[in-house]
């Protein structure tokens, strides 16, 4: 296989940079490995590439170069495909870049292509063959900026795997783009064993590594020396790294007098020799996706002092073990353990070693074979069917169609809660071949089998190794118009309504409520929104009051008695103007919840039933303006959730 990295700058210095050359020459043992650099700014890479390694330069920025391409007018023009949003590496990549990367894209032969960075991963995903697309996420999803944030999931769902380097981080990921059904799986970054041997853990020295930029915290890390020199002053800290904080830290070491203690070494491109020159390393940053620098140490066997942030570091450091996690921007307790470390000889030895141990799980033949595995079960993906017709029964039974292809292997239906953590709720339907060379599964009405929330559906092959979302086909929906009402047996609502998304893709929307009150109708009149509903699953033994919970502010909750209409009906009338008074922001919002007695739990009210999902889009009722309130003129008006759960709003209205 055939297998093409796209790196913003091969030349530069970084973890994403050195974990990709390193990857690359792992993945080379068994496959054809290319790597492309969107732009060249020198002669010679700062990081070396293994020579079975193939390398592609799309544009060539040195000005002795005779390939020099600054004079080419799109060199001077914005791109048009990679996302404004992205402002840092924005402002290196012009037209010309992106129309190089096009014309990469329309003609390679590689069978991957994985992007390291989501300015690049959205180019890849609207411009990229007919090949397996991935990106790498070395930085968490909340890193990015608000912009580039919105733009990811529209770009992923094109994409056919998302890789974070850390595990928790890929928790996040699988929830924030559960919708757009790409696969999300965890593969750290790898790092060699170095070519020297590692520290004997009696030098003086302290070591950290990395940019100088402030989520690396390096002025609390300096603080907290200060606080080991005063008991040992004999002991030296190491910082390495370049960046725009370098002023402002030397600036802190002289104010502190730590200029015999504390040395910022500038760059190295040759960590692995200064590693073994040290006895500890030290982290104090205040985020990580998985800290390459922390696994270098501990290779060298460095026992790491490191701030517990978010990610990286829980999950590489064993407390106790081969380092020690201290609360982030505590400078005493990192402090503590450094000097914990410093006076005993004995167990800095040993966690050292222990250190040596834990990281040959980065080694990089064990993540290229994770690397090996998920592309073969991306290739494995593509056999499966892209498309099914559907159907609902009059009986409530979702029938499920796929038409049988040649090489198409046995195959199941797989439903996945997008609302869970992956394979937390999977439920899978056996499919049973037909007369005409299709296979048809029924989701049944009876036994609930799925629950509440938002089910995604795919192909699966039976051994479970392959996955591919399914795309809505011919569908019939006719059957939701004569869905039933309280059920008998089991909870009393269990509401199903398939449907397509907007991208096409088969999803189905379930609620599951051992009590319901559903809303059926709505009326607004003389300044009143009133209310009509049925109640499922239990009884009226007393006149039920709506309560009206405030989302800001529990203080502004108010309650309205219903009336009863009959045995299971009732209705409720809220007043407009009333509303409006209770008032705290320029858009405030009530939920709606029944209580039936004060010793039942309260009952959201809500729209579940009927052959549509979106209550909140079709649903839409008229305003009622009120002058005269506090924040002046407010629109009020009821409205469903995306929930299909039924609330009001009191909105600040323009003069």
């Amino acid at each position: 296989m055939k297998i093409a990295f796209l790196l913003h700058n091969r030349y530069g210095i970084g973890g994403a940079i050195t974990s990709t050359l390193n990857l690359a020459a792992a993945l080379s043992d068994e496959h054809q490995v290319e790597i492309v650099s969107t732009r060249r700014d020198r002669d010679v890479p700062a990081l070396p590439v293994d020579p079975r390694v193939s390398v592609v330069d799309l544009t060539d920025l040195r000005e002795h170069s005779h390939l020099y391409d600054g004079d080419d007018p799109l060199a001077a023009k914005p791109a048009k495909v990679f996302p404004k949003e992205d402002s840092f590496r924005g402002k290196e990549f012009s037209r010309l870049t992106e129309v190089r990367l096009a014309r990469y894209l329309a003609e390679t032969d590689a069978h991957a292509v994985i992007a390291t960075n989501p300015g690049i991963a959205i180019c890849l995903a609207r411009m990229g063959g007919n090949y397996i697309k991935g990106v790498q996420e070395h930085r968490f999803l909340a890193d990015h900026s608000a912009a580039l944030r919105k733009l990811l999931p529209e770009a992923y769902k094109k994409l056919d795997v998302v890789i974070p380097v850390s595990r928790e981080e890929a928790e996040n990921e699988q929830k924030a783009l559960a919708h757009t059904g790409v696969r999300v799986r965890s593969i750290p970054n790898c790092v060699p064993v170095p070519p020297i041997a590692p520290s004997d853990s009696t030098s003086k020295i302290v070591i950290s590594a990395g940019r100088l930029v402030p989520f690396k915290q390096y002025h609390h890390l300096i603080e907290a020396f200060a606080k080991v020199v005063a008991q040992r002053p004999d002991w030296q800290l190491r910082i390495y790294g370049g960046g725009p904080e370098r002023a402002k830290l030397t600036t802190r070491i002289a104010d502190l007098g730590l200029g015999n203690n504390v040395l910022l070494m500038g760059s190295s491109n040759q960590m692995e020799v200064e590693w073994p020159k040290g006895s500890i390393a030290a982290s104090s940053s205040n985020s990580e996706a998985l800290p390459m620098n922390i696994i270098e140490a501990m290779y060298a066997g460095l026992p790491v002092v490191s701030t517990d942030c978010d990610y990286g570091p829980r999950e590489i450091i064993t407390e106790g073990v081969d380092g020690h996690l201290v609360p982030v921007g505590d400078t005493d307790a990192l402090a503590a353990q450094i000097l914990g470390l410093i006076q005993d000889d004995e167990r800095r030895a040993h966690m050292g070693r222990a250190a040596q141990d834990s990281a040959r799980r980065y080694l990089p033949q064990e993540v290229a074979a994770q690397y090996h595995g998920l592309l073969n079960q991306l290739v494995a993906d593509r056999g499966l069917p892209t498309t099914a017709d559907w159907w609902v029964t009059p009986h409530g039974d979702i029938v499920v169609r796929l038409a049988i292809t040649a090489g198409m292997p046995p195959v199941r239906l797989l439903c996945l809660n997008r609302e869970a953590p992956e394979g937390a709720q999977a439920v899978r339907f056996e499919f049973q071949e037909g007369p005409s060379q299709d296979l048809t599964a029924v989701i049944p009405q009876a036994g609930c089998p799925l629950a509440e929330g938002h089910w995604d559906v795919y192909a699966e092959s039976v051994d479970g190794q392959a996955r591919r979302r399914l795309k809505s086909g011919v569908r019939d929906e006719r059957g939701m118009l004569y869905a039933a009402g309280p059920r008998h047996e089991g909870p009393v609502l269990q509401s199903r309504i398939p449907f397509t998304a907007d991208d096409g893709s088969f999803s189905i929307r379930t609620w599951v409520r051992p009590v319901h009150v559903e809303s059926d109708s709505i009326e607004i009149a003389d300044g009143h929104i009133t209310v009509g509903a049925s109640l499922w699953g239990a009884a009226m033994f007393q006149t039920p009051v709506v309560v009206a919970k405030s989302r800001q502010d529990p203080q502004k909750n108010f309650e309205v008695q219903a009336a009863q209409l009959g045995p299971d009906r009732l209705s409720f009338s809220v007043p407009c103007w009333g509303l409006a008074q209770q008032r705290t922001t320029a858009h405030d919002v009530w939920d709606l919840w029944v209580r039936l007695s004060p010793e039942v739990p309260l009952v959201r009210v809500g729209r579940f039933m009927g052959d549509f999902h979106d209550k909140k889009t079709v649903l839409q009722y008229p305003i009622t303006v009120i002058p005269d309130t506090p924040r002046g003129r407010t629109r009020v008006r009821p409205f469903y959730t995306v929930n299909s759960e039924l609330s009001l709003n009191a909105v600040d209205m323009e003069s």
